[in-house]
C-alpha cells in the first residue's frame, strides 16, 4: 500500500507483548487513501492588524498516502486563525500559523519542527496531524513545546505528557467499537491489514475490550489491500454469525471489501473509527447505515452556537473543503477545536504575554473545560499525558449524518478506563 510507518516495541500489557506504536499502524492504515498534496506555507491571515503576531505552527501528512484524510486540516487552522483575527485578535495580536507537510516522513517532519521553534518562534504546535510524528514528538518534548489538540488518536496523545488532547484518544477508540458493537449482538469480527504484523496484535485489543462490553471476538482476519477477491473473508464473517464487524484496513479498500461482502448476503453493522468518515461517503452503498465512533463530535455537527461557528467560519474562509480534493472528514473540527484550546489557555493563563509557558499555565489552569460543547470535560494534570476515555457516536443513513444517541460523549467506566490506562502506557516516551 506504501505505508510504511515505524514501529517500535512496547511494554507487556495484560500478558501479552504488543508492537509499542501498534495502534498508530492500524489507524495510517486506515487513513492510507490516494490525495492531494499540499506545500508548507503561512497565509495571510491577519485582517489588518498590526500588533506583535501570536505565532503557532501546524504540522501534517499532508501529502502521500494518507493525504485525503488530512487534507482538510490546514484549511481548517487557517479558517480558524482567520476568525480569530476577523474579530480583533486575541488582545488586539494577530495570530500567525505556520504550516508544514511532513510528507510522512518522520525526517522531514522533525526538520520542520525545529525549524518552527527555533526559526519562527511558535508558543505551541496546535492542531497537529501528523502520522510521522514519532519523528519529533521527542524534539518537541525536549523543548518543552505544547502540542495542543488535533489528531487525537495520535499514539502521543496517550504518552507524552507535553500532549493535550481534546478528546477521545486510539485506545479508548478499540472499546468504543466493542461498545457500539455491543448494540447490534454479541458477535464482531474485524479485518486488519496483512501489510504490517502489528495490525494483527489490534485484534487482540479488539478482543479484551469486547470481553469487558460482552461482545466476542467471533472472527479476526488478515486482508491485503492489493486483492481483487475478498469473497472468503465475507463469507468467514457470514458463516461466524456476527452481527457487527469493523474493517481496519486502508479507507480504500473498505469500499472493494463492502462491495463484494454485500453481494454474497452479508449485511452485518459496519462500525469505523471516525477518520473514515467524510463527505464522499454519503451516496456509498457500503456506508449506508455505518456507525462511527469519533474523539470529538462528527464534521457535520451544527447543532450549538461553538459548532455553528466552525460551520461559519470554514464555510467563508475554506470554501474548498467537501470538495473532491479536499473531502471534509474529522480533521477539520479536530483542527478547529484545537484552535480554540489554544485560545481557551492563553485566556485561563491570565498573561499578557504568550509564551510556552503561559500557555502550558493556561492549559492546567482548565478545570472541566468543553469549549462550548465540543469536547469532553477537559482537566489537564502537569507531567501526565491526557487520557480521555469518551467518545462521540454518529451514523450515516441514506446520506445524512445523524446522532441518534445524542451529542454527548459516552465515557468508559471504572473498569474499563484502567484497561485503557494500561495498555496507553506502551506509548510513552522512551
Amino acid at each position: 500500500m506504501g505505508c510504511r510507518p515505524v514501529v517500535e516495541e512496547g511494554t507487556d500489557v495484560v500478558g501479552k507483548r504488543y508492537p509499542g506504536a501498534v495502534l498508530g499502524v492500524v489507524l495510517a492504515l486506515v487513513l492510507a487513501v490516494t490525495g492531494c498534496g499540499s506545500s508548507d506555507s503561512s497565509g495571510d491571515t491577519t485582517h489588518g492588524l498590526t500588533g506583535e503576531p501570536i505565532k503557532v505552527g501546524t504540522i501534517g501528512t499532508f501529502s502521500g498516502v494518507t493525504a485525503q484524510s488530512h487534507a482538510d486540516a490546514p484549511y481548517a487552522i487557517k479558517a480558524w486563525a482567520n476568525a480569530v483575527n476577523a474579530n480583533g485578535g486575541i488582545d488586539g495580536r494577530p495570530v500567525e500559523v505556520i504550516v508544514a507537510d511532513d510528507k510522512g516522513d518522520p525526517a522531514a517532519g522533525a526538520t520542520a519542527v525545529k525549524k518552527m521553534v527555533e526559526t519562527d518562534d511558535v508558543v505551541a504546535i496546535v492542531g497537529e496531524h501528523s502520522v510521522s510524528a514519532a519523528g519529533w514528538a521527542p524534539y518537541a518534548l525536549e523543548k518543552n513545546i505544547p502540542v495542543v489538540g488535533g489528531y487525537a488518536n495520535a499514539p502521543e496523545m496517550v504518552g507524552y505528557p507535553n500532549w493535550f488532547s481534546t478528546g477521545g484518544n486510539i485506545v479508548a477508540s478499540f472499546w468504543a467499537i466493542a461498545n457500539e458493537a455491543a448494540k447490534s449482538g454479541d458477535k464482531i469480527a474485524m479485518l486488519y491489514c496483512a501489510e504490517a504484523p502489528a495490525c494483527k496484535a489490534a485484534s487482540t485489543i479488539l478482543g479484551q475490550f469486547g470481553d469487558a462490553v460482552g461482545v466476542d471476538l467471533a472472527y479476526a482476519g488478515a486482508v491485503a489491500g492489493d486483492s481483487s477477491d475478498y469473497s472468503a473473508v465475507c463469507m468467514a464473517m457470514k458463516d461466524a454469525g456476527v452481527s457487527s464487524y469493523n474493517m481496519s484496513v486502508a479507507s480504500a479498500v473498505t469500499d472493494r471489501i463492502g462491495e463484494q461482502c454485500q453481494k454474497l448476503g452479508f449485511n452485518a453493522q459496519l462500525i469505523q473509527v471516525a477518520e473514515a468518515a467524510n463527505n464522499l461517503r454519503e451516496t456509498s452503498p457500503v456506508y449506508n447505515g455505518a456507525k462511527f465512533v469519533g474523539t470529538n463530535p462528527g464534521f457535520f455537527v451544527d447543532s450549538s452556537p461553538a459548532a455553528k461557528e466552525f460551520q461559519a467560519a470554514m464555510k467563508e474562509y475554506a470554501p474548498e473543503v467537501g470538495t473532491s480534493e479536499v473531502p471534509m472528514n474529522s480533521s477539520s473540527i479536530d483542527t478547529w477545536i484545537a484552535g480554540k484550546l489554544f485560545e481557551a489557555a492563553v485566556a485561563a493563563s491570565g498573561s499578557k504575554d504568550v509564551t510556552t509557558d503561559t500557555v502550558f499555565n493556561g492549559l492546567y489552569a482548565l478545570d472541566g473545560e468543553t469549549l462550548g460543547g465540543l469536547a469532553p470535560a477537559l482537566t489537564y494534570t502537569k507531567g501526565q499525558p491526557s487520557l480521555f476515555n469518551v467518545y462521540f457516536p454518529f451514523q450515516l443513513q441514506d446520506g445524512q449524518w445523524l446522532t441518534p444517541d445524542g451529542t454527548d460523549p459516552v465515557a468508559a467506566d471504572a473498569a474499563v478506563s484502567a484497561q485503557i490506562a494500561e495498555i496507553a502506557k506502551g506509548f510513552a516516551p522512551k
